[in-house]
């Protein structure tokens, strides 16, 4: 009786271990979301300035020098775009390689012991 009871102690440890990292897993899902926000509202700021440097540059002719700094510029921005496409997909596949820590243990009706 005493093994049972030292079982059923063990898996209640683990039961609270589990529930503390899905609650752990679902706090980090938070808070990539609130930074994927963030970042797409400085890439729409990004944007914007792109946009408004291509406006600028069609309306005014500007010098080769300037045409150079602006395709450079553009360039860069492209990096930028690549880059967070790159962190993106890299950390979807890492939730998903991680998505077992969510799940339930099995269940006490399942753990019984059979005694022969």
């Amino acid at each position: 009786m005493v093994f049972i009871d030292l079982f059923y102690v063990d898996f209640q440890r683990l039961q609270n271990e589990n529930q503390a990292l899905r609650e752990e897993n679902h706090a980090l899902r938070e808070s990539n979301a609130r930074a994927a926000l963030d970042d797409s509202g400085s890439l729409q700021e990004q944007v914007k300035q792109v946009g408004t440097m291509m406006k600028t540059f069609a309306c005014s002719w500007q010098s080769g020098a300037d045409q150079t700094l602006m395709l450079r510029r553009l360039g860069e921005f492209g990096d930028v775009v690549r880059s967070m496409d790159n962190k993106m997909e890299t950390m979807q596949q890492h939730f998903n390689v991680n998505v077992s820590i969510g799940e339930p243990l099995m269940r006490r009706s399942r753990l019984t012991l059979r005694v022969t």
